[in-house]
């Protein structure tokens, strides 16, 4: 018999481009873990940054980040919430899958 898993997958979206962009960032079977990882992420402090400015304007703007230099999250907006993806489709999302079929593209947390 084979067995599905519960994977939540965490959907946010980059600060330079619109709301409705979703990217998938990072996947577990724990959201316990996803989420300690997530927070884990977070810079100690906030602080801005210059990148480039997608909408009308000048070719640069400074950008309000929470996430760490580096991290994958770092050019992302924060998830608002961890129950259920928002109206956005941003947020966690839970599917049940078999494990052979959970992408390996994408960074595990385990």
């Amino acid at each position: 018999m084979v067995e599905e898993v519960k994977v939540h997958l965490l959907i946010m979206n980059p600060m330079t481009g619109n709301t409705e962009n979703t990217q998938l960032i990072a996947l577990s079977l724990d959201k316990d873990k996803l989420k300690e990882w997530y927070e884990a992420e977070i810079a100690p402090e906030s602080y801005k940054d210059d990148g480039p400015n997608m909408f009308s304007g000048p070719a640069t703007k400074s950008y309000h980040k929470i996430f760490k230099k580096g991290s994958v999250m770092e050019w992302m907006n924060p998830v608002a919430n961890w129950d259920k993806l928002d109206h956005h489709g941003l947020g966690v999302h839970e599917e049940w899958t078999k494990e052979e079929n959970i992408r390996t593209d994408i960074l595990r947390i385990d």
